[in-house]
């Protein structure tokens, strides 16, 4: 279902396949480049298509009604976008999330384990998914 909604987004363009990224760092350094008020045109050729997007219609404890996401590292819809992800109002760039700060080294943890390590803590209740969630971490104990 999703590559049938990709492939009505990109017009199924054979230009525009995903991009593999295969370097936490490479990522950081290309989402970095990316800038508000941007298009997607201007997102897919930094970035490449995404591996999910949420749509308005289905993702509201994602996304404020109307906006879409389009997420990066993700394993299936509405799974952690362990790269990171765009947020889009109107088909402009209205936020972008990842590529704060330096990616840690993989001396010090493997890519893998980083994944999975985010996908856990991506469990969480939130705040959208969970009105009375206070933000507490005590909770999920």
């Amino acid at each position: 279902m999703l590559a049938f909604f990709l492939a009505l987004l990109f017009d199924d363009d054979p230009t525009q396949t995903p991009k593999v990224w295969t370097s936490r760092a490479a990522f950081h350094q290309a989402i970095n480049q990316v800038k508000d008020d941007w298009t997607k045109d201007q997102v897919l050729k930094v970035l490449g298509m995404p591996d999910d997007v949420w749509p308005p219609n289905d993702s509201s404890n994602y996304v404020m009604a109307g906006d879409e996401a389009w997420c990066y590292g993700t394993n299936g819809h509405h799974t952690m976008p362990t790269l990171g992800y765009v947020v889009f109002r109107e088909g402009k760039v209205l936020s972008v999330i990842g590529g704060w700060g330096d990616p840690p080294p993989t001396s010090l943890v493997a890519e893998k384990e980083l994944v999975s390590l985010l996908r856990l803590m991506y469990r969480k209740p939130t705040r959208m998914a969970f009105p009375p969630y206070s933000g507490d971490p005590r909770r999920l104990i």
